[in-house]
């Protein structure tokens, strides 16, 4: 009885296995959400469906370009803009 317990074949041993299968099916669940999502990403830069202006202004957006003819306004001087209308609208 002692051995069907504590030995490295019983209870207690198939307990633990069973703990670890369960953790590593949650970390498969896990990277089975992350695998999809990076496939829909990959999809969408397919050339078949790629938006060539949304690539350009992703690009410019990440890289700070601007084309001729762009308004562009940083942060800081919205942040002001947006404050003195807040102090115009009390």
């Amino acid at each position: 009885m002692y051995s069907a317990v504590f030995s490295d074949t019983g209870y207690r041993a198939l307990s633990s296995l069973e703990f670890e299968a369960a953790a590593l099916t949650e970390e498969v669940d896990q990277l089975r959400v992350r695998r999809e999502a990076l496939e829909k990403r990959a999809d969408l830069l397919n050339s078949k469906s790629l938006d060539l202006d949304l690539v350009d202004e992703r690009i410019r957006a990440i890289l700070g370009y601007s084309r001729d003819g762009d308004v562009v306004i940083t942060s800081t001087e919205l942040d002001r803009a947006l404050r003195l209308k807040a102090k115009k609208s009390n």
